[in-house]
């Protein structure tokens, strides 16, 4: 069964690394891929938002926060649990268009962090969806098509990143009343 499930990962790698090649794709999913550049996108429309933005915004731009390092720590550990080794060390014939990276494969950071940092902000500021998860979904599919992932590290990155979204933000409904709810308010009800 694992050799089935690895092999038709394979192959559908090699379909969205090689298949789907066109050179505006190669601009934009190298921006995408590239950390320090996506960092401070992210960085920037956080902050602008954060300053702009009603208390509710604020709040849920803290949780998203909140979920993306909760995310970190569990990707960080799983990668060293599972140890796989990315296709680009481990293929002959991958098309890349960044450096591959010393780090294991398996779940993909990038997928597991956009998506933990988008789904905690879908869940409270909903009018948002479409951009933010068309953000995490680019950015996830960026990593296959840069030839540094396969389709499963992706999937199981935005599977992991939208469960741990999921968990800070039913701990954010059930423990209000408490510490999180005086931090809160004070986010929620202070002037920028």
């Amino acid at each position: 069964m694992l050799d089935t499930l690895t092999g038709l990962d394979t192959r559908l790698f090699f379909i969205l690394n090689g298949s789907v090649v066109n050179p505006a794709f190669d601009g934009l999913f190298f921006l995408l891929t590239k950390k320090p550049i996506l960092t401070a996108i992210a960085a920037a429309v956080w902050a602008f938002a954060f300053f702009v933005g009603s208390g509710r915004t604020r709040w849920f731009l803290l949780l998203g926060v909140i979920a993306f390092a909760a995310d970190d720590l569990i990707v960080y550990a799983l990668k060293n649990a599972f140890a796989r080794v990315r296709p680009c060390h481990f293929l002959g014939g991958v098309r890349l268009i960044t450096e591959c990276p010393e780090s294991y494969s398996f779940p993909s950071r990038h997928a597991s962090g956009l998506f933990s940092l988008s789904v905690t902000l879908v869940l409270g500021l909903k009018r948002y969806r479409v951009p933010l998860l068309a953000a995490a979904f680019m950015v996830a599919f960026s990593r296959v098509y840069s030839g540094v992932h396969y389709p499963g590290d992706v999937l199981a990155g935005a599977f992991l990143g939208s469960a741990v979204a999921f968990a800070v933000y039913f701990i954010d409904r059930r423990y209000q009343p408490g510490f999180f709810g005086r931090i809160k308010n004070f986010i929620t009800h202070r002037e920028v």
